[in-house]
Parts: C-alpha cells; sequence; structure tokens
C-alpha cells in the first residue's frame, strides 16, 4: 500500500513539474545581461526573467528584440522611449522631444560628454519602436541602427531575478 501511494505521489509530482516546465519556457525566457549599455540599470551579468508573447508595449519597457542578420549578437536589450505614431527628437543637449513635449529622462545616464548622434527627428510608423540605451553614450541603439519593427520583438522585462534586489520589487529603497 505505501509502495503504491509513494509510485501515485511520484508520478503526480513529476507530471506537475513537467505540466509547469512547459507552461514556464512557453510563456517566459531567462536572459543574461551582456556589456554595458544597459548600465546602471542593468550591469554584465544580471539575470532577467522576461515575458513572451507580449500584447502592449509601452514607453519605458525594457525589450529584447532580434538583430537583423549583419550584426554579430544576435539579441539585443534595450528600454523603448518611441511608440508608434510618436515623432521623437533627439537634441544636441542630450534631452530627447517626444511628441513635442520633453521626454522625462530619469532612465537615461550620461558617463561622459561624449556624445551620439543629436539634431535627429524620427517619425515611427504603426509597427515600429524607437529604443535606446539607459548608459547613452555606450549604447548602439535606434540612433545608430534605426528603428525596430514589432515582430522583431521577442519579450519584455518583467524582474530582475538575479542579484535579487527586494526592494525594487516592491518599491522601498530603505527596507534592509
Amino acid at each position: 500500500m505505501k509502495r503504491r501511494k509513494f509510485i501515485l505521489l511520484s508520478t503526480f509530482y513529476i507530471l506537475l513539474i513537467i505540466i509547469i516546465y512547459f507552461i514556464f519556457t512557453k510563456n517566459f525566457y531567462i536572459y543574461k545581461v551582456s556589456g554595458d549599455s544597459m548600465f546602471p540599470t542593468y550591469k554584465e551579468n544580471n539575470i532577467l526573467l522576461l515575458q513572451k508573447n507580449i500584447n502592449n508595449i509601452k514607453r519605458n519597457d525594457v525589450i529584447v528584440y532580434k538583430t537583423t542578420q549583419s550584426d554579430d549578437v544576435g539579441y539585443i536589450l534595450k528600454r523603448v522611449i518611441g511608440i508608434p505614431g510618436d515623432t521623437l527628437t533627439l537634441n544636441e543637449d542630450n534631452t530627447i522631444t517626444i511628441n513635442g513635449e520633453i521626454y522625462d529622462d530619469v532612465y537615461g545616464y550620461y558617463s561622459d560628454e561624449e556624445g551620439f548622434i543629436t539634431n535627429m527627428t524620427y517619425t515611427l510608423s504603426d509597427d515600429e519602436y524607437f529604443t535606446i540605451g539607459d548608459n547613452r553614450n555606450h549604447s548602439i541603439d535606434s540612433r545608430s541602427v534605426g528603428t525596430i519593427k514589432r515582430d522583431r520583438i521577442i519579450a519584455k522585462n518583467i524582474i530582475k531575478i538575479f542579484p535579487f534586489e527586494l526592494y525594487k520589487l516592491i518599491g522601498k529603497k530603505d527596507i534592509f
């Protein structure tokens, strides 16, 4: 009787693990950050949990998208600042104007005075996004490679899982 109960429970847990695995792999990616283009938000070797099958992408979402065939890297992690229909202007003083209003650039990090491409205006079509690295002066992004089509976006960031920072999950900086 005990052996039968053990076999039934073991079978149940094995099936449960298999079901959870398939649900997880169908809906999520684990992504390891490479490079410093998203510094200080994400650093080299951070591990992120990404959501696949996303329906809505909003301004300031962090996404992963496929690069074009000519690129050496397969996937790129960047922040979305321009969504379909937007008109963006990159100004010489490192400000960004979106649809005539100054973008509140809370994620932008400028490590030096070295500039990037400025005084440019982009108008996005119905399936285009404009992405940018948080480390503004050291990021290859839409400013140099152009806009990103929706079909190239594969996932959206949910949370950094390593190193885990509980205060960011619950929104408090002075928890410890």
